[in-house]
């Protein structure tokens, strides 16, 4: 709900109802994919947070709090003299991933590649030898989307953007195989991207959701008349006294809560807080990182002594390194090829 009265400042106020039809229907679903499996056991949950814009060696510097969470649950490995066994803190066993290949120079190739396995480049007259269409396979083996199969002609960045898919997956996007599978969705974009060519969703693959944190953003910014670059400058109260980049954790949490017992979940939010342009401070930039690593601890550390722990898979990731910061040299070379990912 947004209220809120000209010259004064918005209040907002949100919640996840257990009882919706987006839910009986996934229920629907899980009741048949039950009787295939042969047991009422759920598949496990999926919770992919992406923070836009980190490297590892920012988030060493500014999210410190949540690689130290993270850290202390890290699978330990065998000694060389077989002295120890590998181990997971309470059972649960976290990865972190030192080396991360980029699937391309901004966000929408990389988001494409961990969302879907696909390939978002250029039409390369190379793959085909004549018009190609949607369905054929990419026959030069030099490039880098060889043997897949043409998915689409995206809208997104230019006309010419286009995505190759494995020629097994006949739907690969995530949240296309989540609604088949039963899953309860979240999507989560901290800005309104109505008509925006900037992103992957709608543009490359349609988007079934049900719930979108971007129709907040859409509804802020119609009645602040802010464009998302501008978001920051809103002065917005929640009833619980949350900023900006604590609310989608907070409806993260709400619905690992309230949903259901065995409805399984499938959410992927990306976080804004660490995303720059070029003319923005670095200290500005670092300070709203510091704010959302506060928030993201304690948010983990409720999912990891919740009920459904167990039972859930969890991603941070980046879709690329730190970027746009020209006057540091090092940060924009080195650092963008580096970005942070842990399971």
């Amino acid at each position: 709900f947004l209220i809120g009265c000209e010259g004064f400042r918005v209040h907002l106020e949100f919640f996840i109802s257990p009882e919706s039809q987006s839910l009986l229907k996934v229920s629907q679903v899980n009741s048949i994919n039950a009787l295939k499996r042969g047991n009422n056991n759920p598949p496990p949950s999926i919770l992919y947070i992406e923070i836009d814009s980190v490297s590892i060696d920012f988030a060493d510097r500014h999210l410190p709090r949540t690689r130290e969470l993270l850290k202390k649950y890290r699978r330990t490995e065998w000694e060389a003299d077989g002295s120890h066994e590998p181990q997971c803190h309470n059972g649960l066993c976290g990865i972190n991933f030192s080396k991360v290949a980029l699937n391309g120079p901004s966000s929408m190739p990389n988001q494409v590649a961990a969302l879907s396995g696909c390939f978002n480049t250029l039409l390369y007259p190379g793959c085909f030898t004549e018009e190609p269409k949607l369905g054929d396979i990419c026959q030069d083996p030099k490039r880098p989307e060889y043997g897949m199969r043409l998915h689409s002609f995206g809208k997104a960045l230019n006309t010419e953007a286009v995505v190759y898919c494995p020629t097994e997956i006949p739907n690969p996007f995530l949240f296309d195989v989540g609604k088949e599978e039963g899953y309860f969705n979240f999507f989560g974009e901290e800005f309104c991207y109505e008509g925006s060519r900037w992103v992957f969703q709608d543009n490359i693959f349609p988007l079934q959701a049900d719930i979108k944190l971007d129709q907040i953003y859409c509804r802020l910014s119609k009645y602040l008349n802010l464009g998302w670059y501008d978001m920051d400058k809103a002065e917005v109260d929640t009833t619980k006294g949350l900023n900006k980049q604590e609310w989608p954790l907070e409806l993260l949490h709400q619905m690992w809560m309230n949903l259901p017992p065995k409805t399984p979940k499938l959410a992927y939010y990306n976080a804004i807080a660490a995303h720059n342009t070029e003319a923005e401070e670095y200290s500005r930039l670092a300070g709203k990182a510091e704010v959302l690593d506060n928030s993201l601890t304690s948010f983990l550390r409720s999912i990891f002594s919740g009920e459904e722990a167990q039972n859930t898979i969890i991603v941070i990731r980046s879709d690329h390194g730190s970027q746009c910061l020209l006057a540091m040299d090092y940060s924009t070379q080195i650092e963008r090829s580096r970005p942070w990912t842990e399971v």
